[in-house]
């Protein structure tokens, strides 16, 4: 695989980057957010924000089975998130993602008949570098992200720790037990810590 120009590549490929992904999640928005930001994409479940299903150009599995296989495929710098609940990890500290649409068998594996989802997500950087968000909304909604890279050793060794808290009350009520803010709400953690090693120009782990 090599870096080339996105004009220049066979394949439709839909972009979005780091910045726009992170005004796009902040007020706690979940995976399936993206559905109204790329086209041909749809992300839908049947189980609030665990389990999401995605369509690439209507090509999809509408099977709820936790162990159904899906023809679109997620992937999370290089690893491929084959069952459905990896799928409704959080997205934070990303650089980008990509939607490559058609079968990409080739370069991804297999279960691609329909696309990938690529997610790739920010790396540890020899420079000491950071940020934190923090947003706050109705029904206590709270979105904090932050993360931190620099070296460990100099020009050989360098970390990138990331974490992201998401949550929301309860704000849907139950008409069938009369009981009020019964459902809606979650608290999700999330964490991450990466490491890179590059011992020498011809090596990088």
């Amino acid at each position: 695989r090599r870096t080339e120009n996105l004009q220049e590549v066979p394949i439709t490929v839909n972009t979005l980057t780091g910045k726009a992904m992170q005004n796009i999640f902040v007020a706690g928005e979940d995976v399936r957010a993206l559905s109204a930001r790329i086209p041909s994409l749809n992300v839908e479940s049947s189980n609030g924000r665990l389990a999401p299903r995605f369509y690439i150009r209507g090509l999809g599995n509408t099977d709820f089975d936790l162990a159904a296989s899906q023809p679109v495929s997620v992937i999370v710098d290089e690893v491929v998130l084959e069952n459905v609940l990896l799928k409704s990890t959080p997205i934070f500290d990303v650089d980008r993602v990509e939607v490559l649409k058609g079968p990409q068998g080739t370069l991804f594996g297999r279960n691609t008949p329909a696309g990938i989802v690529k997610f790739d997500t920010r790396r540890p950087t020899f420079e000491e570098e950071g940020y934190g968000t923090l947003a706050y909304g109705n029904r206590t909604t709270v979105t904090a992200e932050g993360a931190f890279s620099g070296p460990l050793v100099d020009d050989v060794l360098a970390i990138r720790v990331s974490g992201l808290l998401q949550r929301r009350d309860d704000f849907i009520d139950n008409a069938i037990t009369g009981e009020d803010d019964a459902l809606g709400g979650y608290t999700e953690f999330a964490g991450r810590v990466q490491l890179l090693f590059t011992p020498n120009e011809k090596f990088e782990a």
